[in-house]
């Protein structure tokens, strides 16, 4: 079954978010690639499964496949392109990046129409949740009550484009603090074979893929995006990158970073300052619809350190390098239903990470280290675009120096949807965890969460 609707062949902007996807993006037998990110579960959606990006290379096949939706494109269709078509064929794909943002598009419709409204570029999502904790027979309650975003996507000429993101309730300082994605691309190519460049504050690791390496449906995260030694590879940061997409959506990227330092050590004395590096990625896809696919992804970076602690000669340590190397990748394979959505998706993920200074733990003394990690991810859809289901194991261990870093944790995660006639919709999920580690008690998660999106 074709990829393609057959109605676009432009480069579309990233999707990138950090809040869980939408349930249907995999769950629709869509793909991805670094340019298109679509959620690690494949969840509730009502996309066709012949839309999204990466099923552009089948865009011949579609001007003489039915897709699934039960429509059969012409070749005046697939052919005739006008300015206008080309434009709001790169919005409606854009749009199709993130279901939420399709609400005012005219969906499973191969006459285009002009795009006029600010409505169709527009929408919000609100995702507040509740954690309770139990841990050495004590129960603490969280509440995220600031999870309010604000979208703002679209072309602004056939080759640029934008993606922004605004957190407008987020109690911090800094103009950027107050945006999630703020992010701009150029794009050229053929609907086969494209360049893209980004620029601004967006996404590098986690939230970058298909598959595991897509955003959650819930509220946890794979295991193998654990933070350490001051690099949080679940975080934003700002980012400059090129990557080019050919041979069967075979796509390299190459990127440069810069971070604020994560809170990731537990002595008081260590404050991590902004990191910054390069790195590499690549990713493959596998056949001609579904998000089978590898994907890897090499960063060598710098995580600087003000060091409160003294030195053998009494004297304070002051600023030092923290540079570090981390290297994952993903593997997984989806399966698809009789007509072609994504119903399971089971992935693997792998990394390992050397830095200079471990800086973490101040009862391991400060000397280079060796850390991994890995996922097990099975991502199952029983009602598609209704319910999504999540099971995850991780084990990740920060550093080779003790074996009681070594932490395991069990997660099961739920999503539901249910559809507004306004073509909005409100999400529930429920996320546990059991979390565990060498000679401490273990400790359990519950996570509701309640997602309005219009």
């Amino acid at each position: 079954m074709p990829r393609n609707d057959g109605t676009t062949n432009q480069p579309t902007p990233n999707k990138d978010d950090s809040q869980p996807s939408s349930i249907g993006d995999q769950a629709e037998g869509t793909t991805s690639s670094l340019t298109t990110n679509l959620p690690e579960n494949g969840v509730i959606g009502e996309k066709d499964v012949s839309q999204g990006q990466g099923s552009d290379r089948a865009l011949d096949d579609a001007q003489t496949t039915t897709s699934t939706t039960g429509q059969k494109p012409t070749m005046s269709q697939s052919k005739k392109k006008t300015f206008a078509d080309v434009l709001k064929a790169n919005v409606q794909q854009t749009f199709e990046l993130d279901p939420r943002l399709k609400k005012d598009l005219t969906e499973d419709n191969y006459a285009l129409r002009p795009i006029k409204l600010l409505q169709d570029y527009y929408t919000t999502g609100y995702n507040p949740a509740i954690t309770w904790t139990r841990q050495s027979g004590q129960w603490t309650t969280d509440y995220s009550k600031t999870n309010l975003s604000l979208y703002l996507v679209g072309p602004v000429t056939k080759h640029l484009s934008g993606w922004f993101q605004a957190l407008p309730l987020q109690n911090t300082h800094g103009f950027f603090s107050h945006w999630e994605l703020f992010q701009g691309m150029a794009n050229y190519g053929t609907d086969k074979t494209f360049v893209q460049i980004r620029g601004g504050q967006s996404f590098n690791w986690q939230n970058q893929g298909f598959g595991g390496a897509d955003r959650t449906i819930t509220q946890t995260s794979p295991g193998v995006y654990t933070a350490f030694n001051g690099f949080d590879p679940t975080a934003v940061s700002k980012t400059v990158s090129a990557d080019f997409t050919s041979l069967n959506w075979t796509t390299g990227k190459i990127f440069g970073y810069w971070q604020p330092g994560a809170s990731t050590s537990s002595d008081s004395n260590i404050a991590y300052n902004r990191g910054y590096g390069t790195g590499l990625a690549f990713e493959k896809l596998f056949g001609k619809t579904g998000i089978s696919g590898i994907q890897s992804n090499l960063t060598m970076g710098n995580s600087p350190v003000s060091n409160g602690n003294t030195n053998p000669l009494g004297n304070v340590i002051g600023n030092q390098r923290s540079p570090f190397i981390w290297w994952t990748s993903w593997i997984n394979r989806s399966f698809q239903d009789k007509q072609g959505y994504v119903r399971a998706n089971p992935s693997f993920g792998l990394t390992v990470f050397h830095v200079r200074r471990f800086l973490d733990d101040p009862s391991i003394p400060e000397s280079p280290s060796t850390g991994y990690g890995y996922t097990f991810d099975l991502m199952t859809i029983p009602v598609r675009s209704y319910w999504t289901s999540i099971l995850r194991f991780d084990q990740f261990q920060s550093t080779n120096l003790s074996q009681n870093t070594t932490q395991y944790t069990f997660t099961i995660g739920q999503a539901l949807d249910l559809h507004t006639p306004n073509k909005g919709r409100i999400r529930f999920t429920f996320d546990y965890q059991l979390v565990g580690q060498k000679g401490n008690t273990p400790s359990h998660r519950l996570i509701l969460g309640f997602w309005p999106i219009w």
